[in-house]
């Protein structure tokens, strides 16, 4: 989109600003302080889509054989199998029982994570790629008490 003025409405506090669909990598916003009123005014919107022509679409494959160990109370060792994209996996989410955990970037394929040993942990791990786009879930596995 070309810059443009866009007018705020003062009764509601808002300003539409409107485009057409697009797949985005990320979304910037910088905003500025206001020298007129206290608060920010937005000086600049910059929505940067996919890489290449039409974008990458396709998700990457679901992490495999998800398995893990137990090194030491408190503690429990994920490792699972690369998963592949035709433009490249960012990194992979794991999830800790059907809620995001965390993210690991792609050059890994573990991750040690410390919950109490009562806890009945359940894990799956997904990959993801630049665009957005996700795997779906590798394996589950679910460590129990008393698992040691």
């Amino acid at each position: 989109m070309a810059s443009a003025t866009y007018t705020f409405d003062g009764s509601a506090n808002t300003v539409t600003i409107t485009s057409n669909a697009t797949t985005t990598r990320y979304v910037r916003l910088s905003i500025t302080g206001n020298s007129v009123q206290p608060g920010g005014q937005l000086s600049e919107l910059e929505v940067y889509g996919p890489t290449g022509g039409g974008g990458d679409t396709q998700a990457p494959t679901a992490p495999a054989n998800l398995a893990f160990t137990l090194p030491q109370s408190g503690q429990i060792q994920l490792t699972w199998n690369a998963s592949s994209d035709n433009v490249g996996v960012t990194g992979y989410d794991v999830y800790l029982n059907n809620a995001l955990l965390t993210s690991v970037p792609a050059s890994a394929t573990s991750y040690l994570d410390h919950e109490a040993d009562t806890l009945t942990a359940t894990y799956f791990v997904r990959a993801h790629d630049a665009a957005g786009n996700q795997s779906g879930n590798s394996n589950s596995v679910t460590r129990t008490w008393p698992d040691r």
